[in-house]
């Protein structure tokens, strides 16, 4: 285990070293990138040539987190991504950043989703590492992860996501409601059950905020994930009935069969325990 920890560590460190990276001296050596993502591939147990493509990664990467029988399996997971950024030095950033997702071919918004649910897995596999280690806070929060997809994913990150491709000035307003809702939906249930809400919020709201950072750095000025927050507007996205405690959506962009965007009305979905 304490070599999966320094591993663990080595990933936040190249995730900086990464980011932080000047100008484009070096293309992304595409024979390279492709070994790399074949073996990335490989273990998620999807083809590298769909891996990068509308939420492959994201799905592959929440199977392997919610499946892990233990927090040895999700640190093999955050080594599997440790040892793909390590694969791809020194064009870390040239394949890997928003620009070198574009030059490969994505289109800005995947290129942004792509390095988004990097960014996601790299707080899961650092600062949310340290917080599941306690084993009741790793068990409340997968569970919780396991039973809500359709909260965290098609009614919540989908909505931010059409949200702020529709409306871009508002995009802080979009992700400071994904974190709140992140950390609403980590927060009940189980966690709740266990006296864990605290780390769930921050655990949820953390990887919200890490998600939208790839394309609105700048929201991280005013969007922030104090450690044991009072949430005092957590109500306005949670509210029980008969025992069922749901999270509001609220209005945001939508599109129809035509692709013609729409405002989509305020609505209610349950969470599961």
């Amino acid at each position: 285990m304490i070599s999966s920890s320094l591993k663990v560590l080595a990933l936040c460190a190249l995730l900086s070293l990464g980011h932080g990276q000047g100008p484009f001296d070096q293309p992304c050596d595409m024979n390279v990138f492709q070994s790399c993502a074949f073996t990335l591939g490989d273990y998620l147990g999807t083809s590298y040539t769909l891996l990068f493509n509308d939420y492959f990664l994201f799905d592959a990467l929440y199977s392997k987190f919610v499946s892990a029988q233990s927090l040895t399996d999700v640190a093999t997971m955050c080594n599997a991504l440790t040892n793909f950024y390590t694969c791809l030095d020194p064009t870390f950033e040239q394949c890997l950043s928003p620009l070198g997702w574009v030059n490969q071919g994505k289109s800005p918004s995947q290129a942004f989703m792509n390095d988004g649910i990097l960014r996601q897995y790299a707080f899961i596999c650092g600062a949310g590492f340290s917080i599941l280690n306690d084993p009741t806070s790793f068990s409340c929060i997968q569970t919780t992860y396991r039973n809500n997809y359709d909260a965290l994913v098609n009614q919540t990150l989908r909505t931010y996501t059409t949200s702020v491709a529709y409306d871009p000035a508002n995009a802080c307003q979009y992700a400071a409601t994904l974190q709140t809702s992140w950390a609403a939906i980590l927060s009940n249930t189980t966690c709740f059950q266990n006296l864990r809400e605290d780390v769930a919020k921050f655990f949820g709201c953390g990887a919200a905020l890490e998600y939208t950072s790839a394309q609105f750095r700048h929201c991280m000025h005013q969007n922030t994930c104090a450690w044991a927050a009072q949430w005092t507007n957590v109500f306005k996205y949670l509210k029980n009935e008969n025992g069922v405690t749901y999270l509001r959506i609220p209005p945001h962009p939508e599109r129809d069969e035509d692709g013609e965007l729409f405002q989509e009305s305020e609505k209610w979905i349950p969470l599961k325990l």
